[in-house]
């Protein structure tokens, strides 16, 4: 479950690029993609609320930016 999260920033960001939204979007992305790696490269880390919190949070963002971008279109 912890990939559907990066996949949707990344699409959401991908469905944004040359619009305003694009620079936040990709930043979410970026930051979503970390935090998936830091849980996959240090399972111990991944067991950790503030970083299960933040993937949470960023899965949102994604969703948010991905809904902008299909009501934009």
């Amino acid at each position: 479950m912890r990939w559907l999260g990066v996949l949707v920033c990344l699409v959401a960001a991908y469905r944004l690029i040359g619009t305003p939204l694009q620079t936040v979007a990709a930043a979410v992305a970026v930051a979503s993609t970390a935090s998936g790696l830091v849980a996959s490269l240090a399972p111990r880390e991944s067991n950790g609320r503030i970083l299960t919190g933040f993937q949470h949070v960023c899965a949102a963002l994604g969703g948010f930016f991905l809904f902008v971008s299909i009501a934009m279109r």
